[in-house]
Protein backbone atom coordinates (compact mmCIF):
# COMPACT_ATOMS: atom_id res chain seq x y z
CA UNK A 1 0.00 0.00 0.00
CA UNK A 2 0.97 3.59 -0.68
CA UNK A 3 0.95 6.33 1.57
CA UNK A 4 -1.68 8.28 -0.23
CA UNK A 5 -4.22 5.12 0.01
CA UNK A 6 -3.01 5.38 3.84
CA UNK A 7 -4.17 8.27 4.18
CA UNK A 8 -7.37 8.21 2.23
CA UNK A 9 -8.35 5.05 4.40
CA UNK A 10 -7.75 6.90 7.62
CA UNK A 11 -9.84 9.64 6.92
CA UNK A 12 -12.66 7.79 5.23
CA UNK A 13 -13.17 6.47 8.53
CA UNK A 14 -12.56 9.29 10.78
CA UNK A 15 -9.43 8.89 12.51
CA UNK A 16 -8.04 11.32 15.12
CA UNK A 17 -6.20 14.28 13.68
CA UNK A 18 -2.96 12.72 15.02
CA UNK A 19 -2.53 9.73 14.11
CA UNK A 20 -3.03 11.61 10.32
CA UNK A 21 -0.45 13.81 10.96
CA UNK A 22 2.25 11.20 11.38
CA UNK A 23 3.18 9.06 8.38
CA UNK A 24 3.36 5.26 8.32
CA UNK A 25 6.31 4.95 6.22
CA UNK A 26 7.16 1.68 3.79
CA UNK A 27 10.45 0.17 3.62
CA UNK A 28 11.34 -0.66 -0.22
CA UNK A 29 10.63 -0.55 -3.86
CA UNK A 30 10.01 -2.43 -6.90
CA UNK A 31 9.42 -6.51 -6.26
CA UNK A 32 9.90 -6.43 -2.72
CA UNK A 33 7.60 -3.53 -2.22
CA UNK A 34 5.18 -4.94 -4.25
CA UNK A 35 5.73 -7.92 -2.79
CA UNK A 36 4.86 -6.77 0.61
CA UNK A 37 1.99 -4.50 -0.80
CA UNK A 38 0.18 -7.68 -1.62
CA UNK A 39 0.06 -8.78 1.62
CA UNK A 40 -2.04 -5.94 3.24
CA UNK A 41 -5.67 -6.55 4.47
CA UNK A 42 -4.69 -10.71 4.15
CA UNK A 43 -5.36 -12.47 6.89
CA UNK A 44 -2.29 -13.59 9.01
CA UNK A 45 -1.79 -17.14 9.84
CA UNK A 46 -1.72 -17.15 13.80
CA UNK A 47 -0.10 -20.81 13.24
CA UNK A 48 2.76 -19.62 12.70
CA UNK A 49 3.89 -18.42 16.36
CA UNK A 50 4.30 -22.49 16.54
CA UNK A 51 7.59 -22.05 14.46
CA UNK A 52 9.45 -20.14 16.97
CA UNK A 53 11.38 -22.15 19.79
CA UNK A 54 12.27 -20.63 22.55
CA UNK A 55 10.13 -17.90 24.06
CA UNK A 56 11.36 -15.09 26.41
CA UNK A 57 9.04 -12.92 28.21
CA UNK A 58 5.71 -14.66 26.97
CA UNK A 59 3.67 -17.92 26.47
CA UNK A 60 3.65 -19.11 23.02
CA UNK A 61 1.35 -17.03 21.27
CA UNK A 62 -1.81 -18.01 19.45
CA UNK A 63 -4.87 -16.70 17.80
CA UNK A 64 -7.06 -16.68 21.11
CA UNK A 65 -4.28 -14.56 22.63
CA UNK A 66 -4.66 -11.72 20.33
CA UNK A 67 -8.03 -11.32 19.49
CA UNK A 68 -8.90 -7.96 18.98
CA UNK A 69 -5.32 -7.11 19.85
CA UNK A 70 -2.61 -4.84 17.49
CA UNK A 71 0.65 -7.12 16.90
CA UNK A 72 4.05 -5.41 16.19
CA UNK A 73 6.33 -8.01 14.81
CA UNK A 74 9.73 -6.47 14.92
CA UNK A 75 12.68 -8.88 13.43
CA UNK A 76 16.18 -8.79 14.37
CA UNK A 77 19.83 -10.48 15.07
CA UNK A 78 22.45 -10.07 17.53
CA UNK A 79 25.08 -9.54 14.75
CA UNK A 80 23.22 -6.82 12.97
CA UNK A 81 23.98 -3.04 13.45
CA UNK A 82 20.41 -1.61 12.86
CA UNK A 83 18.60 -3.76 14.90
CA UNK A 84 19.58 -1.79 18.55
CA UNK A 85 17.79 0.98 16.76
CA UNK A 86 14.22 -0.74 16.21
CA UNK A 87 14.40 -2.80 19.25
CA UNK A 88 14.53 0.79 20.94
CA UNK A 89 11.87 2.41 18.89
CA UNK A 90 10.09 -1.40 20.04
CA UNK A 91 10.14 -0.64 23.62
CA UNK A 92 9.33 2.58 23.45
CA UNK A 93 5.60 1.61 21.14
CA UNK A 94 5.64 -1.32 23.87
CA UNK A 95 5.18 1.10 26.99
CA UNK A 96 3.03 3.33 25.13
CA UNK A 97 0.74 1.87 24.15
CA UNK A 98 0.52 -1.98 25.68
CA UNK A 99 -1.92 -0.58 27.72
CA UNK A 100 -4.38 0.28 24.81
CA UNK A 101 -3.92 -2.95 23.25
CA UNK A 102 -0.37 -3.39 20.97
CA UNK A 103 1.75 -6.60 21.73
CA UNK A 104 5.37 -6.24 20.58
CA UNK A 105 7.15 -9.44 19.33
CA UNK A 106 10.75 -9.24 18.56
CA UNK A 107 11.86 -12.49 16.32
CA UNK A 108 15.31 -13.34 16.42
CA UNK A 109 16.93 -14.62 12.98
CA UNK A 110 17.72 -18.27 13.18
CA UNK A 111 21.77 -17.13 13.75
CA UNK A 112 22.98 -15.52 16.88
CA UNK A 113 20.51 -16.63 19.34
CA UNK A 114 23.53 -16.82 21.88
CA UNK A 115 24.00 -13.13 21.92
CA UNK A 116 20.43 -12.23 21.76
CA UNK A 117 19.63 -11.62 25.43
CA UNK A 118 22.63 -9.34 25.60
CA UNK A 119 21.48 -6.82 22.70
CA UNK A 120 17.96 -6.80 24.16
CA UNK A 121 19.53 -6.31 27.36
CA UNK A 122 20.96 -3.37 26.39
CA UNK A 123 18.00 -1.94 24.79
CA UNK A 124 15.97 -2.69 28.17
CA UNK A 125 13.65 -5.04 26.17
CA UNK A 126 10.71 -6.33 28.19
CA UNK A 127 8.33 -7.40 25.44
CA UNK A 128 8.43 -10.70 24.25
CA UNK A 129 11.01 -12.24 21.90
CA UNK A 130 11.19 -15.57 20.16
CA UNK A 131 13.75 -17.23 18.12
CA UNK A 132 13.44 -18.26 14.46
CA UNK A 133 15.16 -21.51 15.28
CA UNK A 134 14.25 -22.78 11.22
CA UNK A 135 13.94 -19.43 9.73
CA UNK A 136 10.72 -20.45 8.58
CA UNK A 137 8.99 -17.61 10.59
CA UNK A 138 10.66 -15.05 8.58
CA UNK A 139 11.01 -16.61 5.08
CA UNK A 140 7.21 -17.36 5.01
CA UNK A 141 7.13 -13.24 6.35
CA UNK A 142 9.29 -12.24 3.54
CA UNK A 143 11.30 -9.40 4.88
CA UNK A 144 14.39 -8.15 3.18
CA UNK A 145 16.54 -7.19 6.07
CA UNK A 146 16.89 -6.64 9.63
CA UNK A 147 15.33 -5.61 11.29
CA UNK A 148 11.87 -5.23 9.45
CA UNK A 149 8.48 -4.15 11.28
CA UNK A 150 5.27 -6.10 10.65
CA UNK A 151 1.86 -4.61 11.80
CA UNK A 152 -1.19 -7.25 12.37
CA UNK A 153 -4.72 -5.38 12.90
CA UNK A 154 -7.28 -6.30 15.53
CA UNK A 155 -9.03 -7.53 12.77
CA UNK A 156 -6.25 -10.13 12.48
CA UNK A 157 -5.34 -8.29 8.93
CA UNK A 158 -1.65 -7.72 7.63
CA UNK A 159 -1.89 -4.05 8.35
CA UNK A 160 1.69 -2.82 7.60
CA UNK A 161 4.23 -5.03 5.79
CA UNK A 162 7.94 -3.96 6.10
CA UNK A 163 7.39 -0.55 7.94
CA UNK A 164 10.21 1.73 8.17
CA UNK A 165 11.80 1.87 12.26
CA UNK A 166 10.76 5.82 11.99
CA UNK A 167 7.25 4.50 11.04
CA UNK A 168 6.80 1.99 13.87
CA UNK A 169 5.50 4.41 16.56
CA UNK A 170 3.26 6.35 13.73
CA UNK A 171 1.54 3.00 12.64
CA UNK A 172 0.94 2.10 16.19
CA UNK A 173 -0.45 5.19 16.81
CA UNK A 174 -2.95 4.44 14.32
CA UNK A 175 -3.53 0.71 14.77
CA UNK A 176 -4.72 1.20 18.65
CA UNK A 177 -6.36 4.11 17.86
CA UNK A 178 -9.06 1.51 15.94
CA UNK A 179 -11.72 -0.58 16.59
CA UNK A 180 -12.30 -3.98 15.80
CA UNK A 181 -15.24 -3.20 13.72
CA UNK A 182 -13.22 -0.06 11.92
CA UNK A 183 -10.29 -2.35 11.14
CA UNK A 184 -12.66 -4.61 9.01
CA UNK A 185 -14.22 -1.59 7.42
CA UNK A 186 -10.61 -0.65 6.67
CA UNK A 187 -10.53 -4.09 4.63
CA UNK A 188 -13.30 -3.25 3.00
CA UNK A 189 -12.79 0.10 2.22
CA UNK A 190 -8.62 -1.31 1.01
CA UNK A 191 -11.00 -3.50 -1.73
CA UNK A 192 -13.11 -0.36 -3.22
CA UNK A 193 -9.98 2.31 -3.18
CA UNK A 194 -8.30 2.84 -6.18
CA UNK A 195 -4.29 2.95 -5.16
CA UNK A 196 -2.93 5.99 -6.68
CA UNK A 197 0.82 5.48 -7.96
CA UNK A 198 3.45 4.40 -5.86
CA UNK A 199 7.13 5.62 -6.19
CA UNK A 200 8.25 2.38 -6.79
CA UNK A 201 6.15 2.23 -10.15
CA UNK A 202 6.47 5.71 -10.56
CA UNK A 203 9.44 5.10 -13.39
CA UNK A 204 7.68 7.24 -16.19
CA UNK A 205 7.84 10.29 -14.11
CA UNK A 206 11.29 10.45 -13.67
CA UNK A 207 13.55 12.11 -16.18
CA UNK A 208 17.13 11.62 -15.29
CA UNK A 209 19.16 14.88 -15.36
CA UNK A 210 21.46 15.63 -18.19
CA UNK A 211 25.12 15.39 -18.23
CA UNK A 212 25.96 18.60 -17.74
CA UNK A 213 24.58 18.29 -14.13
CA UNK A 214 26.78 15.65 -13.27
CA UNK A 215 29.72 17.29 -14.35
CA UNK A 216 28.48 20.61 -12.51
CA UNK A 217 28.04 18.21 -9.40
CA UNK A 218 30.43 18.50 -6.36
CA UNK A 219 31.38 15.01 -5.58
CA UNK A 220 33.28 13.78 -2.89
CA UNK A 221 37.52 13.81 -2.84
CA UNK A 222 38.94 10.23 -4.75
CA UNK A 223 40.27 7.40 -3.07
CA UNK A 224 44.26 8.48 -3.02
CA UNK A 225 44.89 5.33 -0.72
CA UNK A 226 46.76 2.18 -2.25
CA UNK A 227 44.05 0.33 -4.36
CA UNK A 228 43.87 -3.50 -4.26
CA UNK A 229 42.25 -2.71 -8.53
CA UNK A 230 42.67 -0.44 -11.40
CA UNK A 231 41.97 3.19 -10.70
CA UNK A 232 38.52 4.02 -12.67
CA UNK A 233 37.39 7.31 -10.28
CA UNK A 234 35.54 9.52 -12.36
CA UNK A 235 34.97 7.05 -15.53
CA UNK A 236 32.22 5.29 -16.13
CA UNK A 237 32.18 1.39 -14.84
CA UNK A 238 34.36 -0.61 -17.43
CA UNK A 239 34.05 -3.88 -18.84
CA UNK A 240 30.16 -2.37 -20.12
CA UNK A 241 28.57 -1.45 -16.87
CA UNK A 242 26.51 -3.85 -15.21
CA UNK A 243 23.40 -5.37 -17.13
CA UNK A 244 24.94 -8.94 -17.71
CA UNK A 245 25.18 -10.24 -14.57
CA UNK A 246 23.12 -13.24 -12.83
CA UNK A 247 20.98 -12.14 -9.50
CA UNK A 248 20.44 -14.68 -6.98
CA UNK A 249 18.18 -12.51 -5.31
CA UNK A 250 15.31 -9.80 -6.97
CA UNK A 251 17.28 -7.79 -9.32
CA UNK A 252 16.66 -4.29 -7.45
CA UNK A 253 15.11 -0.78 -8.80
CA UNK A 254 18.81 1.21 -9.32
CA UNK A 255 16.85 4.13 -11.43
CA UNK A 256 18.16 7.46 -9.18
CA UNK A 257 20.37 5.68 -7.10
CA UNK A 258 23.55 5.45 -6.27
CA UNK A 259 25.10 1.69 -6.29
CA UNK A 260 27.79 0.34 -4.27
CA UNK A 261 29.30 -3.07 -5.99
CA UNK A 262 30.96 -5.29 -3.14
CA UNK A 263 33.43 -7.30 -4.98
CA UNK A 264 33.63 -10.80 -2.53
CA UNK A 265 33.94 -14.34 -2.26
CA UNK A 266 32.90 -16.97 0.08
CA UNK A 267 36.13 -17.63 1.61
CA UNK A 268 37.25 -14.33 2.15
CA UNK A 269 37.12 -13.34 6.16
CA UNK A 270 37.31 -9.67 5.38
CA UNK A 271 34.60 -9.70 3.03
CA UNK A 272 32.53 -11.53 5.56
CA UNK A 273 33.15 -8.98 8.20
CA UNK A 274 31.96 -6.47 6.05
CA UNK A 275 28.83 -8.14 5.40
CA UNK A 276 26.81 -6.51 8.30
CA UNK A 277 28.26 -2.99 7.56
CA UNK A 278 27.23 -2.68 4.48
CA UNK A 279 23.56 -4.40 5.31
CA UNK A 280 23.17 -1.72 7.96
CA UNK A 281 23.94 0.71 5.45
CA UNK A 282 21.53 -0.58 3.04
CA UNK A 283 19.15 -0.28 5.96
CA UNK A 284 20.15 3.13 6.98
CA UNK A 285 19.57 4.59 3.37
CA UNK A 286 17.60 2.20 1.34
CA UNK A 287 16.02 4.67 -0.17
CA UNK A 288 18.75 6.12 -2.48
CA UNK A 289 21.38 3.24 -2.24
CA UNK A 290 21.76 0.13 -3.42
CA UNK A 291 24.68 -2.43 -2.50
CA UNK A 292 24.97 -5.15 -4.96
CA UNK A 293 27.17 -8.43 -3.41
CA UNK A 294 29.32 -9.48 -6.63
CA UNK A 295 30.99 -12.51 -6.69
CA UNK A 296 32.92 -14.39 -9.59
CA UNK A 297 32.20 -18.29 -7.84
CA UNK A 298 30.54 -21.14 -8.83
CA UNK A 299 26.43 -20.45 -8.36
CA UNK A 300 26.55 -23.62 -6.08
CA UNK A 301 28.76 -22.09 -3.92
CA UNK A 302 27.45 -18.74 -3.23
CA UNK A 303 23.93 -19.83 -2.72
CA UNK A 304 24.93 -22.61 -0.77
CA UNK A 305 26.80 -19.42 1.45
CA UNK A 306 24.08 -17.36 1.47
CA UNK A 307 21.50 -19.93 3.02
CA UNK A 308 23.61 -19.87 5.97
CA UNK A 309 24.79 -16.26 6.05
CA UNK A 310 22.31 -13.56 6.39
CA UNK A 311 22.42 -11.00 4.67
CA UNK A 312 20.26 -7.73 3.51
CA UNK A 313 20.94 -6.62 -0.14
CA UNK A 314 20.94 -8.06 -3.58
CA UNK A 315 23.77 -10.89 -4.84
CA UNK A 316 24.55 -11.35 -8.07
CA UNK A 317 27.19 -13.24 -10.39
CA UNK A 318 29.89 -11.67 -12.09
CA UNK A 319 29.74 -14.07 -15.17
CA UNK A 320 33.08 -15.07 -16.38
CA UNK A 321 35.22 -12.43 -14.48
CA UNK A 322 33.61 -10.27 -16.83
CA UNK A 323 33.82 -6.29 -14.28
CA UNK A 324 36.46 -7.86 -12.47
CA UNK A 325 38.57 -8.50 -14.84
CA UNK A 326 37.48 -5.07 -16.57
CA UNK A 327 38.45 -3.78 -12.95
CA UNK A 328 41.49 -5.33 -12.42
CA UNK A 329 40.66 -6.40 -8.83
CA UNK A 330 43.55 -7.93 -7.27
CA UNK A 331 42.47 -8.37 -3.55
CA UNK A 332 39.05 -8.51 -1.73
CA UNK A 333 37.08 -6.87 -0.49
CA UNK A 334 36.99 -3.90 -2.65
CA UNK A 335 33.68 -2.05 -3.06
CA UNK A 336 33.02 0.88 -5.75
CA UNK A 337 30.80 3.74 -5.68
CA UNK A 338 28.94 4.41 -8.90
CA UNK A 339 26.37 8.15 -9.26
CA UNK A 340 23.30 7.49 -10.98
CA UNK A 341 25.03 7.78 -14.12
CA UNK A 342 27.01 4.62 -13.89
CA UNK A 343 30.45 6.81 -12.64
CA UNK A 344 32.54 5.89 -10.38
CA UNK A 345 32.84 8.19 -7.53
CA UNK A 346 35.32 6.50 -5.42
CA UNK A 347 36.37 2.62 -4.57
CA UNK A 348 38.57 1.31 -1.91
CA UNK A 349 37.91 -1.30 0.67
CA UNK A 350 34.57 -1.07 2.84
CA UNK A 351 36.51 -1.50 5.88
CA UNK A 352 38.14 2.47 5.11
CA UNK A 353 36.94 4.65 8.02
CA UNK A 354 35.73 6.60 4.84
CA UNK A 355 33.40 4.45 3.27
CA UNK A 356 29.92 5.11 4.93
CA UNK A 357 30.47 8.60 4.59
CA UNK A 358 31.49 8.72 1.08
CA UNK A 359 28.66 6.97 -0.18
CA UNK A 360 26.06 9.44 2.01
CA UNK A 361 28.00 12.37 -0.04
CA UNK A 362 28.06 10.61 -3.33
CA UNK A 363 24.25 10.59 -2.34
CA UNK A 364 23.88 14.32 -1.65
CA UNK A 365 25.82 15.06 -4.55
CA UNK A 366 23.94 12.83 -7.03
CA UNK A 367 21.44 14.91 -9.39
CA UNK A 368 19.93 11.89 -10.33
CA UNK A 369 19.09 11.23 -6.77
CA UNK A 370 17.21 15.14 -6.40
CA UNK A 371 15.42 13.87 -9.79
CA UNK A 372 14.43 10.86 -8.35
CA UNK A 373 12.80 12.15 -4.77
CA UNK A 374 11.43 15.13 -6.62
CA UNK A 375 9.30 12.78 -9.14
CA UNK A 376 8.45 10.79 -6.04
CA UNK A 377 6.81 13.73 -4.20
CA UNK A 378 5.04 14.56 -6.53
CA UNK A 379 3.47 11.43 -7.53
Amino acid sequence: MNRTLIAVLAASLGFAASALSQEVRLEGRGAHRDKMDAMHFTAFDHAQWRKLNPWQGTAPLTADALKNKVVCIVTWASWNNASPRALLAAQQAHEKYASQGLVVVGVHDKNGWDKAAQMAGSAKVNFATAHDNTGEFLKDLGGDAHPDVFFIDRAGNMRFADVMTEGLEPAAAMLVAETPEQALAAAAASKEAKPAPTASKGRGRYTPPPASAYASAKWPAHNTGQLSAGNFQGKPLPGGGLGQEKYLTDKPDREGKVTVIDFWATWCGPCIAAMPKLEALQKELQSDVVILGLSNEAEGTVKQFLDKKSHGYPQALDLNRRLSNAMSVRGIPHVVILSSDGVIRWQGNPHDGKFADTVKSVIASDPGVAARRAAEKRG
